[in-house]
Formats: C-alpha cells, structure tokens, sequence
C-alpha cells in the first residue's frame, strides 16, 4: 500500500476552488448519509448510460467512506499544487471537463453505474504530471508489517498508477472501480496540461522544475517574474542568496540530466532533490522560495 500525504511544490495562494470542491464532495456524502439527499437527486447524480446528465454530478458522489477519504487525499496533495498554477476559475472548469471526458470514456468502454470523483482526480494527477514530473511526492508505505515513508519523483509514482489503472481497464478487472475512468481522465488532464503551459494559463516560476515539455524538447519555456518568491530589493536578495555544496561523490555522470542529485536548502534546512541539469543554473528552494547557489566538488 502506498498513499502520498505532501509534495515539495510551494503553495503561494490559496487554492480556493480546489477546498470548495473538496467541501462540496464532502457535504454530499454527509446529506447522503443523513438522508438528506432527495432520491430523485440522488438518482441524477449517478452516471448510466439512462441518465447522461450524471457526467456532472457523479464527480461529487461517493458509495463509502473510505472512497470519499481517499479521493479527498489524493484531491489535497495533486489539486492544491495544480489549482495554485492555473487559478481558481479554471482549475474548476479544468476539474468538471476533466470528470466528463473520464465519465465519457467510461461509458463507452463499461457501461456500468459509476459515482466518484476519482476520474476527474486522475485528470488533475495527468496536469501535474505536465507541470511537475520530477517534484517529489512524499508517500507512507505498508509492507505486510512493515511500515513507513519515502519520498519519490512525482513521473514514477505517477506513471505506475496509470500502468496499473491501464492493465487493470484493458484487462477487464471486475472489482466495482472504473478503471476506464481513471484512464481517461487521466490521458484528458494529460492534454489539458500541455495547453495550460503553451497558452500561458500554466506560468511557470523562476523557481519551478522543468515541466514534462521542457524534458521532452529540450528547450526552457518563459518563466514569470513576477511568479517567483517574493523579493523586496536587491540588498534582501543578495542577503537572501546562500551556497548548498554538492559532494562530488553524489554528482551523476557527465551528460546525466535526469538524475536528482540531493542538497540541504542553506535557508529552512529542507532536503531537496535537484535535477543534475539544474545544478548550473540560479535555484530558488520550493519550499521557502530562498535563492540558492550550488558549488559542486572536483572530480
């Protein structure tokens, strides 16, 4: 079992959209427990082939507690970082588009009554991948007996779950989940990824990683001042600008881009994992926004 509690993407602004959507699946499931849900609602907001229009409110219905808790989970870790991104108005369309094309997909690929927001998640999950790939994910792992936690490139942990969701759907598993769902979801946020950052909606930081079309073309895309951690005068900045020392024992090969090389933020003492091909260029630490110098060791 693997469950991710955090990443390493500074949050700068509330995501606002993202709670209230949270609140919202929440609210639902208590009116439902408390029959407060009238059944002719309730019965529209389940997704069948009957009933279309539940493309929209099955995304806010869940058949149990623990699929609305884990669902909320996966919500808070993803949809926080990718609704800082995007803002708040279209992180909300971006989250019901992506639960359509997912609710689509699986009713064209199953057929089956399906209630969830999990098809709109994996729609989230598909735009951070794009703006986010080598940000870490901080998971807790349980191992028969064994129990604890570890942090990951988000591309891994990420391209795993959608393996196995693919697997799962092609495969025809028949455990009550709409792996077709989690599928298109995920190939629809995917998609709406890359044209958040072509279109500029996705704004990228001097401070972000390199998002999935920089690794994939080679080439860096604007980054937004104004963006970047706050900066009151050049005077603070220089005062701000510490040195992380790299043992040359821990560098990668020469070429090496992809390899995470690990350094200590000289501002808040946070371990971070850079990117080898970064290590030349002015950093600003994800988590307190500090600006960080990397001296590296003779080889």
């Amino acid at each position: 079992m693997i469950i991710p509690y955090s990443t390493d993407v500074l949050i700068k602004r509330w995501p606002v959209s993202n709670l209230a959507i949270m609140g919202f699946c929440v609210l639902m499931y208590v009116m439902l427990l408390a029959h407060g849900l009238p059944g002719s609602v309730l019965k529209a907001a389940i997704l069948t082939k009957e009933n279309p229009l539940g493309l929209i409110g099955y995304q806010f219905v869940h058949a149990g507690f623990w699929h609305l808790a884990a669902n909320m989970l996966y919500l808070w870790v993803f949809g926080n970082a990718v609704c800082e991104k995007i803002g708040n108005l279209a992180y909300a369309g971006t989250f019901l588009l992506t639960g359509v094309v997912a609710g689509g997909i699986h009713l064209i690929m199953d057929g089956g009554a399906a209630v969830g927001a999990s098809g709109a998640i994996n729609g989230i999950v598909g735009i951070y991948l794009v703006l986010y790939p080598t940000n870490r994910v901080n998971c807790f792992y349980l191992w028969f007996l064994r129990a604890g936690t570890f942090d990951i490139a988000g591309y891994w942990l990420i391209l795993f779950w959608f393996i196995v969701d693919a697997w799962q759907a092609i495969g025809g598993a028949a455990n009550g989940i709409a792996y077709w769902a989690h599928v298109g979801g995920f190939l629809a946020g995917l998609g709406i990824g890359v044209v958040c950052l072509v279109s500029g909606v996705a704004q990228m930081a001097r401070y972000d990683n390199p998002t999935l079309l920089e690794y994939m073309t080679g080439r860096k895309s604007r980054r937004s001042r104004a963006a970047s951690a706050p900066r009151a005068d050049a005077m603070s900045e220089l005062a701000r600008s510490m040195v992380a020392r790299v043992s040359a024992a821990t560098l990668p090969p020469p070429g090496s881009l992809t390899k995470d090389v690990k350094i200590t933020c000289p501002h808040c003492a946070r371990n971070l994992s850079v990117p080898a091909g970064m290590l030349k260029q002015p950093l600003n630490c994800p988590v307190c926004g500090g600006a960080i110098s990397v001296e590296t060791g003779n080889r």
